[in-house]
C-alpha cells in the first residue's frame, strides 16, 4: 500500500503541533531587573497623578529582592518563585508617607494586596502579568519611568 507525501503529512502534523508547544515553555523565573509600570489593577486602569512619579515594581535578580513605587510610597521585600511561571511576593513592606489623595490612597491599599496574594506569573512580549490562581491580579509594562 503506497501513500503520498501528502497523506503522511496531514497524519503527522496535529502531532508535529503538539511536540513544538509542548517545547513553548512559561519562562522558569519571573523577569528581573526591569522596571515593569503598572497599567491594571484588578482589571481596571490605574489612576496616575499628574506629574507624580509611577507605580512600578522592580525584581531584582541578586537575592530575590524587589523595590517600586505605589503611588505615594517606596516598596520593598523579597520574592520567591519554584519556577515554572510560580512567584510568591514575601516580606512585602513600604514606607510611610501619606497619600493625600483618597483615590491613590485606595489604590495603594489594593496594589499592596494583590502583590501580596499573587502566586504566578506569565509574561507575554512586553507584558507581566501577575495573578492569584487564575485571576489576573496587576498587569505591567516594561517601559522607562518618569
Amino acid at each position: 500500500m503506497r501513500f503520498s507525501t501528502a497523506h503522511s503529512l496531514r497524519r503527522w502534523l496535529p502531532c508535529l503541533a503538539v511536540v513544538i508547544a509542548g517545547c513553548a515553555t512559561a519562562p522558569r523565573q519571573p523577569p528581573a531587573d526591569v522596571d515593569w509600570r503598572l497599567v491594571e489593577l484588578d482589571g481596571a486602569q490605574i489612576a496616575a497623578a499628574s506629574g507624580r512619579r509611577e507605580p512600578y515594581l522592580r525584581l531584582l535578580s541578586e537575592g530575590g529582592r524587589l523595590t517600586g513605587f505605589t503611588t505615594c510610597n517606596n516598596l520593598f521585600g523579597r520574592y520567591e518563585s519554584s519556577g515554572r511561571g510560580r512567584v510568591r511576593i514575601v516580606q512585602l513592606g513600604s514606607t510611610k508617607m501619606a497619600c493625600v489623595d483618597p483615590a491613590l490612597s485606595l489604590q495603594e491599599q489594593r496594589f499592596m494586596a494583590a502583590l501580596q496574594a499573587v502566586d504566578r506569573f506569565a509574561v507575554t512580549g512586553e507584558t507581566l502579568t501577575l495573578f492569584e490562581g487564575r485571576r489576573p491580579r496587576a498587569r505591567f509594562v516594561a517601559a522607562r519611568l518618569r
